[in-house]
């Protein structure tokens, strides 16, 4: 048995679709058999139809209307209603006699219309299956080819982030560095070079957009205190040098 598995899973479909194609040609050649019957049967029952009187098909037959009945009922009388009973009476055991005959002869072809039918159905849900079966192979195909495209890209993404974020923190060290060497610059007399350093610190933090960092939110009031200690050391020099 495990010898033929991998030939009986080979040629299963094969298999499958011949047992199809046979039971179709199968249901077709009946379907043509019954139908010629059912032409000599139905001229069977055209032939005892017309035995009936052609009153009795008419799209408008009322036998409540006044000349309807009348014309199948000339005069009323006893014994003529008795032979009109059994004459209308063999009428319709004559018409259902043929009738049943016909939904004899039709029923193969039902049957072989129901078979068909659920035929189809298998073979719709077969598929349904196959196609669900394919869009779940796409999918991981798709997984694996763009997977990792797409993992690389947010792999570069935060890459790009985080080296955003570390420039920023190191712009964020050296204005605090320059900020904490305000001090010196003012001890040595350094005037000047503090307001230089002033006006480079301010110019960076506008440029790259520095004064929403909460770090640096007592930078303006250091910035502002060296100038303004700057301001008042070169004023007082001045004044020295003027009255000296």
């Amino acid at each position: 048995r495990e010898e033929f598995e991998p030939y009986l899973q080979r040629y299963a479909e094969v298999y499958r679709r011949h047992a199809l194609a046979s039971n179709a040609l199968a249901a077709r050649d009946s379907r043509a058999r019954t139908g010629a019957r059912q032409g000599a049967q139905g001229a069977g029952l055209v032939a005892c139809m017309r035995a009936v009187p052609e009153l009795f098909f008419a799209e408008d037959f009322n036998l409540g209307a006044p000349g309807t009945f009348a014309a199948i009922c000339p005069e009323y009388s006893v014994p003529g209603s008795l032979v009109l009973q059994e004459r209308l009476s063999h009428h319709l055991d004559f018409i259902e006699q043929h009738l049943l005959a016909e939904i004899e002869a039709r029923s193969g072809s039902f049957f072989d219309a129901l078979g068909a039918l659920q035929g189809l159905g298998e073979a719709v849900r077969e598929g349904r299956e196959q196609a669900t079966r394919c869009r779940a192979g796409q999918a991981l195909l798709a997984e694996r080819l763009c997977g990792c495209a797409v993992r690389v890209r947010a792999l570069q993404r935060e890459r790009e982030n985080a080296a955003s974020a570390l420039r920023l923190l190191e712009l964020v060290g050296e204005v605090a560095a320059a900020a904490d060497a305000l001090p010196m610059l003012l001890q040595g007399g350094d005037y000047m070079g503090v307001l230089d350093l002033v006006e480079d610190v301010q110019g960076v933090v506008v440029r790259e957009q520095l004064t929403g960092v909460a770090a640096l939110r007592s930078l303006p009031g250091k910035l502002g205190d060296a100038v303004a200690e700057a301001d008042k050391a070169m004023t007082d020099e001045l004044v020295r040098a003027a009255t000296g």
